[in-house]
């Protein structure tokens, strides 16, 4: 499959009409994507703006880049803000569900623990983790086009991530938690002025009856992820699609 031309480089706009890339950037460039002088790639900020950059020539430590002026993307990201809470799950089942929401438009991604979680990284590791899937996001980002990487969290138990969409209630105005068999709807709508969604997907195994009845408390409202019991990566892709899908945010 032919290399997407596009890389990540937040720290590049505020450089004039030419940048050198060193380092890991420079390696990609010129080993994976075995670029030459005068070919094109596009570089995006993580934010929404891109630019385009052509290779000017090989320098000792670096890759030569002339670059165009800035522009905004030209994949659009939806009017309303989607947050996906996503249940802790097993190997690299985070990596997958970082990866695809990406794809689907996701803004940001946190993982939490739960009473049914079976991987539940400790403190010292939550942060190695963070990082690991804030890679994948790039990554993600890079290759379906969007120029806006979604923010990825560090894992937080389900209480504490609860409390802190409280410190954030007007940017999640809109909570609902997947459920499995649920057969309350949807009731989002793309003219219904939503600003942002807090989406809750629970582990292998669901959310306990406690802490059901805990998000509830914090205006959680279930909605139905269909008759057939998921797996937790593909129920959080599933749920993702129907509200992208009901915000009108997918095409």
């Amino acid at each position: 499959m032919r290399a997407v031309r596009r890389l990540h480089l937040p720290d590049a706009w505020s450089c004039g009409e030419e940048l050198l890339v060193r380092g890991s950037a420079h390696h990609y460039l010129a080993r994976v994507l075995r670029l030459e002088a005068g070919q094109q790639l596009t570089l995006f900020d993580g934010m929404g703006q891109e630019r385009t950059a052509t290779v000017r020539g090989a320098e000792r430590d670096g890759l030569l880049l002339a670059l165009g002026p800035l522009r905004l993307s030209a994949v659009p990201e939806g009017e309303a803000r989607v947050l996906l809470l996503a249940g802790m799950t097993r190997g690299a089942g985070l990596d997958r569900v970082v990866r695809e929401t990406t794809e689907l438009g996701v803004s940001e991604l946190c993982p939490v623990l739960t009473e049914h979680s079976v991987a539940v990284p400790g403190p010292e590791r939550r942060g190695a983790r963070q990082q690991r899937w804030q890679r994948v996001a790039v990554q993600a980002a890079r290759q379906c086009g969007r120029a806006t990487v979604p923010r990825v969290h560090a894992p937080l138990a389900l209480a504490q991530a609860c409390s802190r969409l409280e410190e954030e209630a007007e940017s999640w105005p809109v909570r609902l938690v997947g459920w499995p068999g649920e057969s309350h709807g949807l009731s989002l709508s793309p003219a219904g002025g939503v600003r942002g969604v807090a989406l809750l997907v629970g582990p292998e195994g669901g959310l306990s009856p406690q802490e059901l009845q805990l998000v509830e408390q914090h205006g959680f409202c279930r909605f139905g992820l269909g008759p057939r019991i998921l797996r937790a990566e593909t129920a959080a892709l599933v749920a993702v699609t129907l509200v992208q899908h009901r915000l009108g945010q997918l095409g």
